[in-house]
């Protein structure tokens, strides 16, 4: 089974100008060849999350400054969206309880 999250953009629902500016995407953030048990794996995780929020949230073209200030807050709030599932897969990989909205892990090293 192949974990991931799925980071969209939801930021644009509750901002009409930069649902305007920016097309609603989604992209979806591979988990399966981390370790989230340890600093490295989340740092990992963390930049894959953050570049993902970055691709789902961009504009194309040139971008004026208005542009750049309603990606970042794009950015800030996609990544927000996923913040708890982001911990619930941390917990899951050190032994914490299985939290809803997570695929339970099979048991099996090919997750």
């Amino acid at each position: 089974m192949v974990r991931t999250l799925a980071l969209a953009a939801l930021a644009l629902v509750a901002s009409p100008l930069a649902a305007e500016d920016i097309p609603l995407r989604s992209e979806r953030v591979v988990l399966r060849d981390l370790d989230l048990s340890t600093p490295a794996g989340v740092a990992e995780l963390d930049r894959r999350l953050a570049r993902a929020a970055s691709r789902a949230c961009e504009k194309a073209g040139l971008k004026t400054v208005w542009d750049q200030r309603v990606e970042r807050n794009c950015q800030a709030r996609a990544l927000a969206a996923v913040a708890a599932r982001r911990e619930a897969a941390i917990a899951t990989a050190r032994g914490g309880a299985r939290v809803a909205g997570l695929p339970q892990s099979t048991g099996t090293a090919a997750n």
